[in-house]
């Protein structure tokens, strides 16, 4: 069920990407194939470290909350 919707989402332009899972869910997707078919590159520490790789690899404006004046 979860390799369709990650072929679905695919198939949709939409990448699926993980930040901060924990060991024994990342196991489980090996078992079921899910993290080779998402490749290394789909997971991150940190939601910062995942956010930071997006704007490295996509041209948007950005503005980080905790930078802007208040």
């Amino acid at each position: 069920m979860l390799a369709e919707l990650v072929q679905s989402l695919s198939n949709s332009g939409i990448e699926v990407r993980c930040a901060e899972m924990k060991d024994p869910v990342k196991d489980k997707l090996k078992r079921f194939g899910l993290f080779a078919r998402l490749g290394e590159g789909a997971f991150f520490p940190t939601m910062g470290a995942a956010v930071n790789r997006y704007l490295e690899t996509h041209e948007v404006e950005w503005v980080d909350w905790e930078d802007r004046g208040h």
